[in-house]
């Protein structure tokens, strides 16, 4: 799975007028997070059958074949409970990316201060952790 700062990068590489379309962004985002497949969240099999994926990736549940477990595309990853259009995300963090402000992301977005600033804030935790180095002996 991509962190959100691998994705601000790939942001800046692959920025295009498709990406304002909703369903573009919300398949850049899965595309992302499940790069290495679709895997269920409880028994980590691969999910392989046609009808399964397709109803994962159109953001409905499924069902685990192997351990009944019920999940979509966001369960157990940092878009659970996203809250917000998935362009409206992808244009949040390409503007966090650029350095604008909080205020006026949100006020561009049309989403709450509290949403922009959550988003803006794990997209520079995670940024800040990747150029720390790691603790140890």
């Amino acid at each position: 799975m991509n962190t959100v700062a691998d994705m601000m990068l790939e942001m800046k590489k692959e920025f295009s007028i498709e990406m304002l379309d909703e369903d573009a962004c919300r398949e850049w985002f899965l595309k992302k997070i499940h790069a290495g497949g679709v895997h269920c969240p409880e028994c980590s099999k691969e999910i392989a059958s046609k009808r399964k994926l397709d109803t994962f990736w159109g953001m409905r549940r499924v069902n685990c074949p192997f351990c009944g477990r019920s999940f979509s595309a966001v369960t157990g990853t940092p878009l659970n409970g996203i809250g917000i259009e998935f362009r409206a995300l992808y244009l949040l963090l390409f503007m966090v990316s650029h350095g604008v402000s909080v205020n006026r992301i949100a006020d561009q977005l049309g989403i709450s201060t509290g949403a922009a600033y959550l988003w803006a804030n794990k997209a520079k935790c995670v940024d800040r952790a990747r150029h720390e180095p790691p603790l140890g002996p």
